[in-house]
């Protein structure tokens, strides 16, 4: 299948990083605390880094490498870019010395889609293309595509079709990865990482999903604010949220970017689902796998994944 860009969708989420000064770093007890602040866009979403330090020279000498390290990461999964490793495994099916951290989230993620039971799968970007190109031809449908289509874009899809060996990657004739479900809860956890490592603590980072490094500076959890008013309290773990009522293909259309891949549909049994893990990318891929995978099933996934527990459903 010819490379394709991705579908247009509006990202209304705004990337956020909010980081307490650590005690070590502070210049000294007189000098109170200062926010210091970079907007701009990142993974295709308007972005706010926001830094409290009394010394400007260090928080600005953070902020530069959130952006170096986000936009490192975005050269490797994001589909916006032609140029990004994810974009040129999917153009020629194969990467031969692909970066490490294709390969490992390559594997991580298939492991997810054997223990979701296909729920969750970074294979699914043929059906992106099939319904983005059908709605960009046929914007007033209210249908979708034709059946014969889905089951034939179904054939690309599933975990048989990514062969991962060494730092090599090779993709099935037609098949095409998204990270979509996954990499935007994998660069909340290395930013996260890049910024413990700086001596930073009582962090709130929003990348698409949440990631609380320690506590509110006030010693208090931060608040969440879920959709349907919902709010929930985090310290120490990340919170992902899956809504397809914010991501249709067309207005005149109630079909969202959220598939099952073993049907092929726009999964219909919630409208959002939140997600509380250890880490931001199990609950990024535990959030799109549960909205997608029936009630019955979601004790058995949450198994798999000590500590995780579904927060919000509606």
């Amino acid at each position: 299948m010819p490379d394709q860009s991705p579908t247009p969708i509006t990202r209304r989420r705004v990337l956020t990083i909010l980081a307490g000064a650590s005690a070590a770093l502070m210049a000294g007890p007189a000098q109170s605390a200062r926010l210091h602040e970079w907007r701009g866009t990142a993974l295709g979403a308007e972005a706010r880094i926001v830094l409290a330090h009394a010394d400007r020279t260090v928080a600005g000498q953070t902020l530069a490498l959130i952006r170096t390290e986000i936009e490192r990461l975005e050269s490797i999964f994001s589909l916006y870019r032609a140029d990004s490793a994810v974009s040129m495994l999917n153009r020629t099916g194969r990467l031969r010395a692909a970066p490490l951290e294709l390969v490992h989230l390559t594997r991580r993620a298939l492991a997810i889609t054997r223990l979701t039971d296909g729920a969750f799968d970074v294979t699914v970007q043929p059906l992106w293309d099939l319904y983005g190109g059908h709605f960009r031809k046929h914007p007033s449908d209210t249908v979708g595509p034709p059946e014969a289509a889905i089951v034939a874009t179904r054939k690309l899809i599933g975990p048989d079709m990514v062969r991962v060996s060494g730092t090599g990657i090779q993709l099935a004739p037609g098949t095409q990865l998204t990270f979509n479900g996954i990499a935007q809860g994998y660069i909340t956890d290395r930013i996260t990482a890049l910024i413990r490592a700086h001596g930073w603590h009582d962090v709130l980072i929003n990348i698409g999903e949440y990631r609380a490094l320690g506590t509110h500076p006030d010693g208090r959890p931060w608040k969440i604010g879920l959709p349907g008013g919902v709010k929930t309290l985090l310290s120490d773990a990340a919170l992902a949220t899956s809504e397809g009522t914010a991501t249709r293909f067309t207005a005149a259309a109630p079909h969202h970017h959220l598939f099952d891949p073993r049907t092929g549909l726009c999964a219909s049994g919630c409208s959002t689902l939140s997600i509380v893990a250890s880490n931001a990318a199990d609950a990024d891929a535990l959030s799109t796998a549960l909205f997608i995978a029936p009630p019955s099933e979601h004790q058995r996934i949450l198994s798999f994944f000590p500590g995780a527990h579904r927060v919000s459903i509606g």
